[in-house]
């Protein structure tokens, strides 16, 4: 299974003219960049995003594109459960605080409403500390975290120590959103599939 490349904080890429047409709506862009890249992750813990602008931003959105949420907790997780489920939308991974991920495996009532969101199993569940990055160097981490990085040999670097010896528990490599540009994307999935990942 080749890895997916896309970038974490969606929202901040590209937030420029350069990669979107100049005359796409807002509520296409994700779509647009969908259909180049496999995978975003968008952190709504940043209150950017609202729940109108997230349903007009993932209609359309083809059921294998992985899409990540982000929340800053369980309060804001709950305040989005409803308008969530009014939505076709399947999650590939949700994102929280350690804390409140720990409290919502142990609570069932808030479990069950997420498989409709496509979250039925406890690893699509996530927490930032769960992400491979090279400050955190755990081989066990099914998505990676890098920086944005202008030297390919870094980034072979970086790629080759968190696939180690184990490339069937690498699913997923974001580039940070805020830094990234889609040069670098394209030169890292060239990358990947060089390398055969």
């Amino acid at each position: 299974m080749p890895i997916k490349l896309g970038v974490y904080n969606w929202q901040s890429f590209a937030p420029d003219a350069g990669y979107y047409p100049q005359d796409l709506p807002p509520d296409w862009k994700l779509s647009y960049y969908a259909n180049e890249f496999a995978s975003a992750a968008i952190d709504l813990a940043s209150g950017r995003i609202g729940i109108q602008q997230l349903q007009q931003l993932v209609d359309g959105l083809a059921q294998e594109f992985e899409l990540t949420l982000a929340f800053s907790g369980l309060a804001q997780l709950d305040q989005w459960l409803t308008p969530l489920h009014q939505q076709p939308i399947k999650l590939h991974s949700l994102m929280l605080p350690p804390s409140a991920l720990a409290q919502l495996l142990r609570d069932q009532t808030r479990l069950k409403p997420l498989s409709t969101l496509g979250i039925v199993h406890s690893t699509q569940l996530i927490t930032a500390d769960a992400l491979w990055s090279p400050d955190k160097p755990d081989q066990h981490c099914r998505i990676a975290l890098l920086e944005a990085h202008s030297d390919l040999k870094q980034y072979r670097r970086w790629i080759e120590q968190w696939v180690g010896d184990h490339p069937e528990r690498c699913e997923t490599l974001w580039l940070q959103g805020e830094t990234a540009n889609y040069s670098q994307l394209t030169k890292l999935r060239t990358l990947l599939e060089l390398l055969g990942y």
